[in-house]
């Protein structure tokens, strides 16, 4: 009787640990399942709870070092998106990182590059840039091994860009070269990340002053946006305005006005006028009609109601072009002492505000008040600047056109040399400025009688004119006429004859 006991006790105990881990796995297998379904529905808070619930059972089952508890913590990171969790998220993909050195199973590989495009958005979201760039790398460059040109290559190269774009990293323009032609393959279901591709590029290459390369970008947006009725979209509206920023710094006016029109239209239809960028297009458009003669047009658009700053400088370019000398002065003033030279951007501001008063004070007659002016801004406010600015270019150059109507040639020098300094002529802006500077450089060598040095002042600008203002210019013509005067002085009449006709 005691041995059947036993025997009987045995094969229990027996049954016990034969069937204990079959019933666990199937109570893994069934969490998971559950898992799974919870979270492809969108029920999260099931899911979290359930998370954690298979987590413990694939981990007392088969240990840390399993697939199970692996693939477990692989759809626990993929819930961190919905849940918003991405602190707990990331935790995770950190732990399954480390597994993954460790585990081997079925499609690994697979999971292992997913688990990299997760580890980078998470670490994104939770604003850790330098280790999403990381992630972000290695998720690429793998791709780029296993499944090159694929629709998740062009996507990784994608990403990847705009991860150095926002965190304004030089080489983001080469990849999003990279990633344009791909995205065009697989334009039907990458249409958005192509589009903003192709802005990015433009915008890159508009920074880096190369502006007819910008400008085709720019055109692809525009015609992509145009022909999918998106022109309510901030990235047409955008578009348009540095498009016509271009045609605008490479003194296309009609184009430029015509592109500014269209948007200001646009802006207006979708009754989005209270944005900075409403009001950049009406000034620039009302500058516009201004310089081709169109002077009710422009001061129209100018002269807007607000005190706000720029409607006070509007206000004293008008008073100034009408001759109220004493009105733009006072507007001048206004607009300067809403401004705090506490912050660079205002300091710079004041800078070239202070310069316009300067010039006020100059067309007056009054050459001591605007010579004091302009030393007060170099020491009381350039000094203060690092670096190299237009501001700068701007100031220095009023500065020594003062010096060089006062005769004080050596002071001249000194300052339009300072100015000829601040740039490299990289926009149309400050290319003007260039031009007007080494122009009184000119000027000053002509009055000097240093005719070899005047000459090749004046020689350089006319190069410098015909390459990015073009021939048919008063800039060109003014500068043909410059070397036209130097050639009779010295009695070199036959090209001075060539000057003058060609002027």
């Amino acid at each position: 009787m005691n041995t059947l006991k036993m025997k009987f006790l045995i094969t229990i105990i027996l049954s016990v640990c034969v069937f204990t881990p079959l019933f666990s796995q199937n109570s893994w297998d069934e969490t998971f399942t559950a898992l799974q379904k919870a979270e492809n529905e969108n029920n999260i808070e099931l899911a979290e709870s359930l998370l954690d619930k298979a987590l413990n059972q694939a981990e007392n089952t088969y240990g840390k070092k399993h697939q199970a508890y692996v693939l477990t913590l692989h759809l626990g990171v993929k819930l961190a998106f919905k849940s918003q969790d991405f602190e707990g998220g990331l935790e995770l993909a950190q732990e399954e990182l480390e597994l993954m050195k460790e585990v081997s199973f079925d499609q690994q590989t697979q999971f292992y590059i997913q688990l990299l495009n997760y580890t980078a958005q998470l670490n994104l979201q939770l604003g850790n840039m330098e280790d999403a760039m990381l992630f972000s790398k290695d998720y690429m460059e793998v791709l780029n091994k296993e499944n090159k040109n694929s629709l998740n290559h062009a996507l990784a190269v994608y990403d990847y860009a705009s991860l150095r774009y926002q965190n304004q990293e030089n080489d983001a323009l080469e990849y999003f070269q990279e990633a344009l032609p791909m995205l065009n393959d697989y334009i039907s279901q990458a249409g958005s990340q192509y589009l903003n591709s192709l802005y990015y590029v433009a915008s890159l290459l508009q920074e880096k002053g190369e502006l007819d390369k910008a400008a085709n970008f720019y055109d692809k947006v525009i015609g992509i946006t145009q022909d999918n009725n998106l022109q309510n979209s901030d990235l047409w509206k955008i578009s348009a305005y540095q498009r016509a920023l271009i045609y605008q710094e490479n003194s296309q006016n009609d184009q430029a006005i015509s592109f500014y029109e269209i948007l200001k239209t646009q802006l207006e239809n979708d009754q989005d006028t209270e944005r900075d960028l409403y009001a950049s297009t009406k000034n620039n458009l009302g500058v516009l009609y201004q310089k081709t003669g169109q002077t009710n047009k422009g001061e129209s658009l100018l002269a807007l109601s607000g005190d706000d700053l720029q409607s006070q400088l509007n206000s004293a370019a008008i008073a100034f072009n009408k001759g109220d000398y004493t009105t733009s002065l006072a507007l001048y003033s206004m607009a300067n002492d809403s401004l705090s030279i506490d912050t660079k951007e205002d300091s710079l501001q004041s800078v070239k505000i202070l310069a316009q008063k300067a010039l006020v004070y100059k067309q007056m007659g009054n050459l001591d008040s605007a010579l004091q002016l302009l030393l007060s801004i170099d020491r009381n406010i350039l000094k203060n600047i690092s670096g190299e600015s237009e501001e700068k270019a701007i100031a220095y150059k009023n500065t020594g056109d003062i010096y060089l109507d006062l005769a004080n040639f050596d002071s001249a020098e000194l300052y339009l040399n300072e100015s000829l300094q601040q740039f490299e002529g990289n926009n149309k802006f400050k290319t003007e400025i260039e031009i007007q500077t080494r122009n009184s450089l000119g000027v000053l060598e002509q009055n000097r009688t240093n005719i070899d040095k005047a000459t090749s002042y004046f020689t350089k600008n006319l190069q410098l004119i015909e390459t990015t203002l073009g021939k048919q210019t008063v800039e060109y013509a003014n500068t043909l006429n410059n070397l036209g005067s130097l050639s009779l002085e010295n009695s070199d009449y036959d090209l001075a004859e060539s000057y003058f006709k060609d002027a």
